[in-house]
């Protein structure tokens, strides 16, 4: 298991909270087939006043060998879910890590 663990935060326009929710409740089948393609094994989304955190844990060993996102209609969900943003989403630098082998809940 080569797992690589990120952290990326977004800030929210405020009239476009409960759009981003929906956007994702549930989120279309496309991509979910492409986090399991691209070898994702957690990804949660955190919600704090107007800023958004995405916890990302990609396991190498668990991708689909040669998998390939297509450009399909997911562009219309990327729309309404990018037009939601203040600032975009940025990765979040890792300063420490401490890390057992347990469940994720």
């Amino acid at each position: 298991m080569r797992a690589e663990t990120e952290l990326w935060i977004a800030t929210l326009l405020p009239d476009k909270v409960a759009l981003y929710r929906a956007q994702h409740q549930p989120l279309p089948t496309d991509n979910m087939q492409d986090l399991i393609g691209l070898g994702y094994a957690l990804v949660k989304i955190f919600e704090e006043g107007m800023d958004v955190y995405m916890l990302l844990v990609r396991d190498s060993d668990l991708a689909i060998e040669d998998y390939s996102p297509n450009d399909r209609p997911d562009s219309e969900w990327r729309r309404v879910t990018d037009a939601c943003f203040a600032r975009p989403w940025r990765r979040i630098p890792q300063i420490f890590c401490f890390s057992r082998e347990v469940g994720h809940g």
